[in-house]
Formats: C-alpha cells, sequence, structure tokens
C-alpha cells in the first residue's frame, strides 16, 4: 500500500472500530496530507475523511477547520460537495445544542448557502441541486423569523417529481434527500398547502395517495413514511428532528407535530394541517 491507501485504511478501520482514539491517531497525522497537496483528487479524498472523522469524535470547529485548508489549497475548484458536508455538520451541531448555540449553527448554515451562491458553479447548478440548496436555505431563514424571504426563495421552483428511476434507486440523490425534511418544515410551519403539496409532489412514489388522499396530514405521513423506508439519506434527516430539543419561537410546532405523532394523536394533527390556507 503506498501511504494514501494506508491513510485511507487507518481511517475506515477506525470507524470499524467505532474508536475515538484511532480517529485522533488518524487526525494526528499529516504526512500523506503533505505529500499528496499536488494530487488534487486523493488530497480531497484525505481532507473528506478527515472532515468526517472530526465530526464523527464531536469535533466540529476542527471539522471547519479541514474544509479551510482545502479552500486554501484549492481556491477555485467546484466545493459542492463540501457544501452539503458542512451543511450536515451545522444541522447535527444544531440539534445537538440550544439557545445562542443553536442560532450560531443556523447563522453559519445560512451564510454559508448565500455565499456559495454567489459563486460561478452555482449559476449550473440542476433542479435537484438547486432545491436542496433552497431547502437548507429556507430553513435557516425561516428558524430566523425570515417567513417572506422562505416564500420568495421558493417561487422560483415548478416542483417536477423526480425521475421515477432515481425515486426507485436508494442511493440516488442522497444530497437532495437528505436536506428535505428542512423544506417540509418549511411549508408546515407556514401553514402552506400549496407549498407542502408541491414539496410533497417532488418526491412521492405513489400516485394513488398523492391525487387520491383529501386529508393532508394522511397525504403528508404517507408520503414520508414511503420515503423513509427507501431513502437513508432522508431517515437520517428525519431522525434528526426527533432527536432535536429545544425549538425556538419560530419553529416550536415542530415539537407539537412530532410529539403528536409520537402519541398516535391523528384526529389533533388532522385538525392542525387542516387549517393550512
Amino acid at each position: 500500500m503506498d501511504l494514501f491507501e494506508l491513510s485511507i485504511k487507518k481511517y475506515h478501520d477506525a470507524l470499524k472500530n467505532r474508536s475515538s482514539k484511532e480517529l485522533q491517531s488518524f487526525l494526528s497525522d499529516t504526512t500523506a496530507l503533505e505529500a499528496l497537496v499536488d494530487d488534487q483528487e486523493r488530497y480531497t479524498k484525505l481532507r473528506m475523511c478527515r472532515f468526517d472523522a472530526c465530526k464523527w469524535i464531536g469535533e466540529f470547529q476542527a471539522a471547519q477547520r479541514e474544509y479551510q485548508a482545502f479552500v486554501a489549497t484549492y481556491p477555485h475548484v467546484s466545493v459542492l460537495d463540501w457544501v452539503y458536508k458542512l451543511s450536515d455538520l451545522y444541522f447535527t451541531a444544531f440539534v445537538y445544542s440550544n439557545g445562542n448555540e443553536a442560532d450560531k449553527w443556523i447563522e453559519v448554515m445560512k451564510t454559508m448557502v448565500s455565499e456559495y451562491k454567489k459563486r460561478d458553479e452555482a449559476k449550473t447548478l440542476d433542479r435537484y441541486h438547486r432545491l436542496a440548496l433552497a431547502n437548507i436555505e429556507a430553513f435557516a431563514l425561516l428558524y430566523s423569523g425570515q417567513k417572506n424571504e422562505v416564500l420568495e426563495l421558493y417561487k422560483t421552483f415548478q416542483f417536477q417529481p423526480i425521475e421515477l428511476k432515481l425515486c426507485n434507486d436508494e442511493a440516488a440523490l442522497p444530497f437532495l434527500y437528505g436536506n428535505y425534511m428542512k423544506g417540509l418544515w418549511c411549508a408546515i410551519l407556514l401553514k402552506d398547502k400549496q407549498l407542502l403539496n408541491n414539496m410533497l409532489k417532488v418526491i412521492s412514489i405513489d400516485d394513488q395517495t398523492l391525487y387520491g388522499e383529501k386529508d393532508l396530514f394522511t397525504l403528508f405521513y404517507k408520503t414520508v413514511l414511503d420515503v423513509v423506508d427507501t431513502k437513508p439519506s432522508f431517515r437520517n434527516e428525519f431522525n434528526l428532528f426527533f432527536m432535536k430539543k429545544g425549538w425556538n419561537e419560530h419553529t416550536s410546532d415542530i415539537a407539537y407535530v412530532l410529539n403528536s405523532i409520537r402519541g398516535q394523536l391523528t384526529s389533533a394533527l388532522s385538525a392542525y394541517f387542516g387549517e393550512f390556507k
């Protein structure tokens, strides 16, 4: 094995062993990084592994520094994959924090997307990437109380259904599915029936439910459960919302809806969703 392969193996062995000590050892050895600085592909992979290692052991600030080091080394290459990794990092940190600390992670998430949209590469994204980024930004805006900005953001979308072959592929579009509950919660918190229906239309895999179900909560819940069963990245984000403690005044209804789902309070949820306009 060469230096790169040895380093990657060390990382994967640490993950397999669920060993924070081994991950720390992996992070402390920068020999491979220094040797691969002129090999963009392998340097990128190694930096991303280091980013993930930092996240696994809860060193969120250190994970950010891995991204900053990458950009400092390759300032002109695409950073889209990093944007999704950062979003996942920031949202995870947000879930496990409260108060001012949670506000801070939301703010950096919002700023990250806003800054990315200024890059030339952002102008060439397909509809899936654009919607994924919109969901990230929209949730951050809504958490900050900027409801009108959220509505303006979604006005630019046609909300076309995802192609069937991609719906049926478990590994397809992880960046979109992994940031989709954020958008669904925006529609729910805004009590916007049309937006919620449009968002569900994009990901629905059951036309009978989509076009036949009249109860909005049932439509939402059946559609979400179908996607939870078929898309791991969606399921992971769905579960993170359940883990969050302490929502702010703009997002407190998330706790109400989730607690009602836990308690199987279907009638109350149907009444709540029935108020949407």
